[in-house]
């Protein structure tokens, strides 16, 4: 008896059905940023290579600085250092400014204290080991007031546990098909991974997943030998001799999950006598709480999306650098807030709020591309800069080629302008600190495109230089925090170099 063969029509209605996911229902997940796709997927990887480019850290000085940014020349006061491993080098950040530590220095400004200074110390992939070698130098070269050692569930790791598969065991099963389904094999990665890990872990004892190869590094012989390097810990903040405190942060909104993997840690802790801090008491509250407020303040996000930087990134988000920040600055200032007694306090209400230019020194203190790429530099007014290749630029969440310039501090930017001999058009977004949440929420806000000979927009003439200039007014009620600058032409291909120029309400 002869086999039955598929109907053509099931075949053809198959393909069609892969198609449309293909091609139009996950780039728009994508997009939407419910779904991480081959967009994100290849994001990603290009942030992690303009963070190489960005940061300047390495193993032998791991004290983060770039071009625009790193600690200051007269340290402030106090000076707070952090130590991690990628949760403060920034892995998967397109601002350097929502990693934690950052966000720390800008809640202890708005507090009031705007002498305060944040450092850190710190590289992707660092060991606990790595970490306190790190931070041996860093403390000769800072000499900071207080040390802040953020503690995640993989520093336990001493290399004594098999690690489990850092890509998806399906991922070589479906690179075959990449070429041809790009988004259908991200997703099924993501979504079907975790069934086929759960099956080769029964079968060859490797554990199944990244968050069940925590757990075992708590127990046997590999907490054993991370007590050892806990020892040292305990030894540095002693010698240390001023403030210095351990804080555990917390990643996954699973009940009972921080606790198995902290808890041995804190007892040890408790022992050697090192001053602690863990904030998964009350994470799953602030977690649940977190997202009633984004949908009050008009931006739901769905999921533990709220947590992560980017739908291809698992790093922590804004939403969950500001609940650590403002989690350690409450206990920072109730439990050592003699070290805060020196540090200049200027109510933002005593400022002058009048209308200007500003001198452009330290509002914008981040890029990508980096600045190396850009060729990015202060002028009289603003910053000049060059646009580099398409292929050098960012792409998500915008779907095109755009270059992103960071405020160190959100600003209530009244207008904004581009200069440049041969600019003839570009468009701008930017993005804003809601009042509510009080910290950006990633909305984009698009101020137009704009041309300097098209009706209806701004061309003006600086009288000095004759150079072009296009002008976008911001209506916004909000602080900005970045600016994104897209599709740009310009009358010579040749000479892509313009310079922003911030109108800021002081």
């Amino acid at each position: 008896m002869s086999k039955r063969k598929a109907p053509p029509i099931f075949i053809l209605t198959v393909l069609c059905a892969l198609l449309l996911m293909e091609l139009i229902i996950l780039p728009l997940l994508e997009t939407a940023g419910v779904n991480a796709g081959a967009r994100w997927t290849e994001e990603n990887k290009r942030l992690i290579h303009m963070n190489l480019l960005r940061n300047a850290c390495n193993k032998e000085n791991a004290i983060w600085r770039s071009a625009l940014h790193g600690p200051r020349a007269q340290a402030g006061h106090p000076r707070i250092l952090v130590v991690g491993d990628s949760f403060v080098w920034g892995d998967g950040y397109a601002n350097a400014n929502d990693l934690w530590w950052r966000l720390l220095e800008r809640e202890l400004h708005k507090r009031g204290f705007e002498n305060a200074e944040v450092c850190a110390v710190g590289l992707f992939g660092f060991s606990m080991r790595n970490e306190i070698d790190a931070a041996k130098k860093a403390i000769k070269d800072l000499n900071p007031d207080i040390i802040v050692w953020g503690y995640l569930a993989n520093d336990a790791d001493e290399g004594l546990v098999q690690q489990a598969p850092l890509v998806s065991r399906l991922n070589s099963l479906t690179k075959h098909f990449r070429f041809l389904f790009p988004q259908l094999c991200v997703y099924a990665n993501t979504k079907l991974s975790g069934h086929i890990d759960e099956l080769m872990s029964s079968l060859t004892g490797v554990p199944k997943d990244y968050l069940d190869w925590e757990s075992k590094l708590v127990v046997g012989s590999n907490f054993e030998q991370f007590k050892v390097t806990l020892y040292q810990l305990g030894d540095l903040f002693t010698n240390f001799n001023k403030p210095a405190v351990l804080v555990c942060l917390p990643t996954q909104p699973v009940r009972g999950y921080h606790e198995t993997r902290f808890q041995p840690v804190k007892a040890f802790l408790r022992l050697l006598n090192i001053e602690f801090l863990d904030l998964s008491n009350g994470y799953l509250d602030w977690f649940d709480n977190e997202h009633k407020r984004t949908e009050r303040a008009g931006h739901p996000k769905a999921g533990v999306h709220l947590l992560t930087i980017t739908p291809g990134n698992m790093h922590p988000s804004a939403a969950l650098g500001q609940y650590y920040a403002n989690s350690v600055a409450d206990y920072l200032l109730a439990c050592h807030n003699k070290c805060f007694e020196k540090s200049i306090q200027n109510s933002p209400s005593e400022r002058s709020m009048t209308n200007k230019i500003v001198n452009p020194s330290g509002v914008i203190n981040d890029c990508l591309p980096p600045s190396s790429i850009m060729e990015f530099q202060e002028t009289e007014h603003g910053y000049q800069f060059k646009i580099p290749k398409d292929e050098h630029q960012l792409f998500m969440p915008l779907n095109r080629p755009f270059v992103q310039l960071n405020l160190k501090e959100p600003q209530m930017v009244q207008a904004l302008e581009l200069r440049g001999k041969s600019l003839a058009s570009a468009q701008v977004f930017i993005t804003t600190e809601n009042k509510i949440l009080q910290r950006d929420t990633g909305t984009l806000r698009d101020l137009g495109r704009k041309t300097a000979i098209a009706s209806g927009a701004k061309r003006s003439t600086n009288s000095s230089r004759g150079i072009p200039a296009i002008s976008w007014v911001i209506n916004f009620d909000e602080p900005v925090n970045t600016i994104r600058i897209s599709g740009t032409e310009f009358a010579d291909p040749a000479d892509k170099r313009i310079e922003l120029v911030l109108h800021i309400k002081r």
